[in-house]
C-alpha cells in the first residue's frame, strides 16, 4: 500500500473541457464507498489510464483520511482482464490478487457480471467501437443504477476527442507505471526480506511471496516484445522532465457498456503496426525469461491460481491465488535492494536495508 505515502492529490493537474478542475469535478459526488474499475484488453494496457487510476486512489483516501494512517487499507480498485491476463498491474496496488480479475472469455455478459459483482461505481474502458449487445436480464439496469462516472481511455495514454486531461506534476506519479513496465525478472531478483514492514509498521506486499508468484504467473502470458513496446510508448508520452500528460473522454455509462462489449474483440491490424517515434529516455530495459527461485513451484499445476492456465472464468468465490501458495517447508522470498533510479525518476523505491525502513523514500 505504498500509494498511501507515495502520492498526494496535489501531484495531479486536472483540466476538464480545457479549464482547470479538481477531483470533485472529475469524480462528482465521490464517497467513501466508491469503487474504481479498469477494463484491460491488451498487454499492460492499463498503463494508459495511470493518472485516472491514481486520481481515483487519491479520491478514495481523501474521502476518508484515516485510510492513510490508522487503518492503512488498500484502495478499492479492480482491474478486469478480458480474454487472458494482460500482465500484472498489482504494482499500482491492485492487491490482494483478487483485485485483478482474469476473465478468460470475451463474452460481454461475463465481463459485465464481474463488474457488477464487485460493485464498481466509477468505470474506465478502452476505446473500442460501439457494439449493440444483449446482456443477462437486469445486469445493465444494475450497472446504470450504480455507476456514477464512466471514462474511455487508450493504452497509449492519449484518447481521440478527449475532454479530460490529467498531468503528473511530480516524478513520483511515474513510479507505478515504471514498476508495471519493469521486467519481472528484475523484481524477482531483488526480493525483499520476509515480514518486512514500512517505518510505520505496516506490512508491505513486496515482502509477500504471493505477490512475487502473482507477478511471475501474469508475466508468462505476455511476450517480452509486448512489454518493451508498452515501455517505449510510455517513454514517448513523457516530457523531458519525465512527466506524463494523459487524456480521457467522459461518456455516458450506457456508451461505456457498448464499448465494453467490443473490448477483447479483434481490432484493426493498423493499430498493432503503430510504433512511437519520440523516444526520450534511451532504449527500453531488456527483459529476459524469469528464472524462478527455488521457492517457486516448478510444475505448471503449482502455479498460483492455476486457473490462469485453463479456459473459463474464475468463479466468483474463487481467489486467483491459491491458499496453498505458501508451503512452510519452502524458503521464503527475501528482497535485498531495488531502486527506481534507472527509470529516470530521480527517486528511490523499495529500499531494502532493513524491515524498519520505508518502502518508498522520495
Amino acid at each position: 500500500m505504498h500509494v498511501v505515502s507515495l502520492l498526494r492529490t496535489d501531484m495531479f493537474a486536472i483540466r476538464i473541457g480545457g479549464r482547470p478542475a479538481g477531483l470533485d469535478e472529475l469524480f462528482p459526488g465521490w464517497t467513501e464507498l466508491d469503487r474504481f474499475g479498469l477494463v484491460i484488453d491488451e498487454p499492460v494496457g492499463g498503463v494508459g489510464a495511470t493518472h485516472l487510476l491514481q486520481s481515483a486512489m487519491m479520491a478514495y483516501y481523501d474521502a476518508k483520511p484515516s485510510r492513510r494512517s490508522s487503518r492503512a487499507v488498500y484502495p478499492e480498485i479492480y482491474a478486469f482482464h478480458i480474454g487472458k491476463c494482460h500482465g500484472a498491474h498489482a504494482p499500482y496496488d491492485f492487491w490482494p490478487a483478487r483485485r485483478e480479475v482474469i476473465l478468460r472469455t470475451d463474452d460481454h455478459r461475463e465481463v459485465l457480471d464481474a463488474i457488477n459483482d464487485r460493485g464498481i461505481t466509477r468505470l474506465a474502458v478502452p476505446d473500442r467501437p460501439l457494439r449493440e449487445v444483449v446482456h443477462r436480464p437486469k445486469e445493465v439496469e444494475s450497472a446504470l443504477d450504480r455507476i456514477a462516472s464512466a471514462f474511455v481511455y487508450d493504452a497509449s495514454g492519449r484518447v481521440t476527442g478527449g475532454d479530460v486531461e490529467i498531468a503528473g506534476t511530480d516524478k513520483r506519479t511515474e513510479f507505478n507505471p515504471a514498476q508495471v513496465l519493469r521486467p519481472v525478472s528484475e523484481i524477482v531478483a531483488m526480493r525483499r526480506a520476509p515480514g518486512a514492514v514500512s517505518s510505520s509498521g505496516i506490512p508491505i506486499k513486496e515482502a509477500d511471496d504471493d505477490y512475487a508468484h502473482w507477478l511471475v504467473a501474469c508475466d508468462a502470458e505476455i511476450a517480452p516484445e509486448e512489454r518493451e513496446r508498452a515501455l517505449r510508448t510510455r517513454q514517448a508520452l513523457c516530457s523531458p522532465e519525465g512527466l506524463a500528460t494523459e487524456t480521457y473522454r467522459r461518456v455516458e455509462v450506457s456508451e461505456a457498456l457498448k464499448r465494453l462489449a467490443s473490448a477483447g474483440q479483434p481490432r484493426r491490424a493498423a493499430a498493432a503496426d503503430w510504433r512511437p517515434q519520440d523516444i526520450r529516455h534511451g532504449p527500453p530495459a531488456q527483459r529476459h525469461g524469469v528464472a524462478l527461485p527455488q521457492s517457486f513451484p516448478q510444475q505448471p499445476s503449482d502455479v498460483p491460481g492455476s486457473g490462469l492456465g485453463r479456459g473459463g472464468v474464475l468463479a466468483r468465490h474463487q481467489p486467483p491465488v491459491g491458499d496453498d501458495m505458501r508451503d512452510e517447508g519452502q524458503p521464503r522470498l527475501a528482497v535485498e535492494r531495488a531502486t527506481a533510479d534507472h527509470f529516470g525518476l530521480g527517486i528511490e523505491g523499495h529500499r531494502l536495508g532493513h524491515p524498519g525502513e520505508d518502502l518508498l523514500a522520495p
